[in-house]
């Protein structure tokens, strides 16, 4: 009778947790309408099915600027297609024929896998930005609504004169950071810290001597059920919870360190990543002769998941200055309620978002303190009032941080900087840019978009 209550008290705890942390996704819509201005300098491939002309404009054109360069002309049996290159190298479309079929129109800079229908409002994209890679395309359209009717509650843009970085870095001396770790609260964990001239970010188990160092990449992802595990050879060798350490990358512009560690448990700071944002900067960073490879995805992408959850990757502007621009969207039932940001990657926006502390319902952490001490995971999990947020359905159990205009916005800021900024940093091959919209996305599905970028051949690298 004891463990009949146990395990369906075990099973009622896991809903909750599920429900109360479900997995937060993204994905992008863009409207177009016969005479609306919308810029097209960054696509590649464009399929339309038209209704009358349909005109796109480029951001100079709509102030008047008219430029005829570069005339291309690809002619059906249907319908004529006039593209036309700026110097700015935007667009403009320009359909002069009626027609009801499928207009494939293949220019330089045009964007791939628009498929649209005329409706009431103008011209409307069934597959809205390109391929979805990840789940059911039906369900973008109401998860887009959603979203886009959700005001930007923090818009934090890249400081004027802020340049992108022309060579790689590490750090121009050692440095370390102590704390109680995560899944054993009573240890000390600490993690050093060192500048390297090898590509990449290395994870070394100093107290595995026979295996080899991980290397920060999505290949090596282990699992990513509540928080990302990299693994790489011996299962022995692994390290938990490593995005808010590999976050860093991207967030600081770090491209060649080696953290030596004993464990493959973190420390958890109560200042969440800003201990180790700090040391670096005590530390100092440093520019390497090495140039920094850009790379972003060819195309516009975009991944559905569960829960009216979507990720959308898009890329930069060709020719200009290569940044990462996120726009993220929280949804929680619990006082955490709905958050949105956006900001330019610099290291400004990330020092500010790595204060965030991850968060938990009320109803994971009675399940912490009561039925999960009964499995080892959980038993010694470090989790406190000053180290995690704490939600209920109405208020928080912990003071919250990251208040703007009365609100607090520490749930999306941790989610922005920490969580889905360290997935990007999984790309390897170079420093991502572009823009990566996501709403109500978690690990699962940020890791998941990476690998399908790789395995669909979708990154080019930057001109600038």
């Amino acid at each position: 009778m004891f463990l009949a209550i146990v395990a369906a008290l075990t099973l009622l705890s896991t809903v909750v947790v599920t429900k109360a942390n479900f997995d937060l996704w993204l994905f992008v819509f863009i409207y177009v309408s016969p005479k609306q201005y919308t810029s097209l300098s960054q696509y590649q491939v464009c399929n339309w099915r038209n209704e009358g002309d349909v005109r796109f404009y480029g951001p100079q054109l709509a102030a008047g600027h008219q430029h005829k360069t570069d005339r291309r002309e690809d002619r059906t049996p249907q319908a004529t297609v006039s593209i036309m290159k700026r110097p700015d190298h935007a667009l403009v479309a320009n359909c002069r024929k009626p027609i009801s079929r499928h207009c494939q129109i293949i220019g330089k800079h045009v964007h791939s896998g628009f498929r649209g229908h005329r409706n009431g409002a103008g011209f409307m994209p069934d597959n809205q930005f390109g391929r979805v890679l990840v789940g059911s395309p039906e369900l973008l359209k109401p998860s887009f609504d959603e979203w886009a009717a959700i005001p930007v509650d923090h818009e934090m843009p890249a400081a004027a004169g802020w340049q992108a970085d022309r060579y790689q870095n590490t750090l121009a001396a050692p440095m370390s950071v102590t704390g109680p770790g995560t899944y054993r609260a009573k240890a000390t964990r600490t993690l050093e810290f060192q500048p390297s001239d090898e590509e990449g970010w290395l994870l070394d188990r100093v107290d595995l001597q026979d295996s080899l160092p991980i290397r920060v990449t999505a290949s090596n992802v282990w699992t990513t059920f509540r928080n990302i595990v990299l693994c790489s050879g011996s299962p022995h060798n692994y390290l938990r919870m490593v995005e808010h350490i590999v976050a860093l990358r991207l967030g600081l512009g770090l491209d060649n360190v080696t953290i030596k560690l004993n464990s493959g448990d973190p420390p958890l700071f109560d200042r969440s990543s800003l201990d180790m944002v700090e040391a670096a900067e005590k530390a100092g960073i440093e520019a390497q002769t090495r140039p920094v490879r850009y790379i972003t995805v060819k195309e516009p992408v975009s991944a559905v998941g569960p829960n009216g959850s979507f990720l959308a990757f898009l890329p930069c502007t060709r020719g200009e200055m290569p940044r990462l621009k996120l726009d993220c969207c929280v949804n929680f039932p619990s006082a955490i309620g709905i958050q949105r940001v956006r900001f330019d990657v610099t290291k400004a926006s990330f020092k500010h978002g790595s204060y965030a502390r991850t968060n938990a319902t009320l109803g994971m952490m009675i399940y912490c303190k009561t039925i999960g001490k009964l499995f080892a995971d959980i038993r010694h999990l470090g989790y406190t009032r000053q180290n995690i947020l704490i939600a209920g359905r109405t208020e928080y159990l912990s003071e919250p941080r990251m208040m703007h205009n009365g609100k607090s916005l520490e749930a999306v800021w941790h989610r922005a900087t920490l969580d889905l900024l360290a997935a990007i940093a999984l790309i390897d091959t170079g420093r991502f840019a572009g823009t990566v919209i996501s709403y109500k996305a978690g690990h699962a599905l940020d890791v998941l978009m990476i690998k399908k970028l790789y395995k669909n051949k979708l990154f080019v690298p930057v001109e600038w």
